[in-house]
């Protein structure tokens, strides 16, 4: 991994705590409430794209040896239905790393443990990796957006081009 300008070796090694800054916090929660709005009209409704939008942000991940990182990344809403949205500051996002890795991919979700079953989620993945079948890297980590209080969410990597690199696949167009 490269972090702060110098490399080291992690393998397997999660994430324990990210913080996450988006660079315009204000419009980030402006765009949050009004996924919240239109939340409390129609639990069931589908979340507009226009709500999906990536914000530029700086990215602290802390492993579980205390070393930390710095990253540039992007950061956004993530999920469909409003059950990645529990409130303003606690819902599901999905970020991208611009100079770096984690786990030797740059592309994760994080969910609310509630949208994905939590230890539900993370046990089948564990599972299906110890069968062989093509899984990603699932765990807990700590949370926290834009300085409010570090909250539970479900870390998973995105299945990208490095996933399966990683996975020893040739990706193809």
């Amino acid at each position: 991994i490269l972090c702060n300008s110098n490399k080291f070796i992690l393998e397997n090694n999660y994430p324990k705590k990210i913080d996450i800054v988006t660079s315009k916090p204000n419009l980030w929660y402006k765009n949050a409430a009004q996924v919240i709005k239109y939340k409390r009209k129609n639990k069931y409704a589908k979340i507009d794209d226009r709500f999906k939008k990536y914000f530029k942000s700086k990215i602290d991940v802390t492993f579980q040896n205390n070393l930390t990182c710095r990253f540039n990344g992007l950061v956004r809403l993530h999920g469909g239905r409003y059950d990645h949205f529990d409130n303003e500051n606690f819902f599901s996002l999905r970020l991208k790393i611009n100079n770096g890795h984690i786990l030797n991919n740059n592309i994760f979700t994080f969910y609310i443990p509630p949208a994905r079953g939590g230890n539900e989620e993370i046990f089948i993945s564990h599972l299906f990796k110890e069968l062989g079948i093509l899984s990603p890297d699932t765990n807990y980590v700590k949370l926290n957006i834009n300085g409010f209080g570090a909250k539970k969410y479900i870390f998973q990597e995105r299945h990208s081009i490095p996933f399966l690199i990683k996975n020893k696949l040739i990706p193809s167009a």
